[in-house]
């Protein structure tokens, strides 16, 4: 037991990125594993059993302020990551994180823990399918990208908070910039909208299940 506890010891506290040992979520996996837990057992559970003798839900208005948002959150923190770094002083290669106090430092750090924020709001879009009686539409692939990225970015955020390992966090969210406004204009949009963006569904799906299968 002494020796699973010095493990525990070492792996989430002295091997983690101390900048980040107070902040929300990451003083120990707990709280994530609690999250991920209560999702699980929600989506499997709680939501079939009370859907069973109801009809959907429209959730319309809904989804379209959850889209808004979507887009305005990832468009920021993409932002935010692209010029914490990568616009100043990274390049593609084996660049390490900066583990010191520099603000640009930080500023990384802090705009990949809001992404974290935004995965775990993403859980929601499961809820919304079970909800709308769209059982089909919340896969296994769809649960497994959800759980599996949320736990990689904590993972990420709470050993290498910076360096070649932002650039993922980063197109993924610049991706459901474009995958959420493509929701928003094509339930919201005139006919002539619609029309145009039907063209380009291929390519958005062909760009989420590659996000998906490599866990961007």
């Amino acid at each position: 037991m002494e020796t699973v506890a010095a493990a525990y010891n070492t792996v989430f506290y002295e091997r983690a990125d101390p900048r980040v040992k107070t902040w929300w979520l990451m003083t120990s996996p707990w709280p994530l594993a609690a999250i991920i837990v209560a999702y699980l057992t929600t989506i499997k559970v709680f939501l079939p059993a009370y859907m069973t003798d109801r009809k959907a839900f429209e959730l319309r208005l809904l989804i379209k302020w959850y889209n808004v948002i979507q887009i305005i959150a990832n468009a920021v923190v993409t932002w935010g990551i692209l010029t914490s770094g990568w616009t100043t002083t990274y390049h593609f290669g084996c660049m390490l994180p900066d583990y010191s106090m520099n603000p640009e430092a930080l500023r990384m750090l802090s705009f990949l823990w809001w992404t974290i924020i935004l995965k775990l709001f993403e859980l929601f879009e499961t809820v919304f399918f079970l909800l709308r009686k769209k059982e089909k539409q919340a896969s296994f692939l769809h649960i497994y990208h959800h759980v599996s990225t949320l736990i990689i970015i904590w993972s990420a955020v709470k050993y290498v908070g910076g360096g070649i390992t932002s650039f993922s966090p980063m197109i993924n969210n610049a991706v459901h910039v474009i995958m959420y406004s493509y929701y928003l204009l094509s339930s919201e949009g005139s006919p002539a909208v619609k029309s145009f963006l039907i063209k380009y569904k291929k390519w958005l799906t062909i760009m989420q299940m590659v996000c998906r299968l490599s866990n961007l």
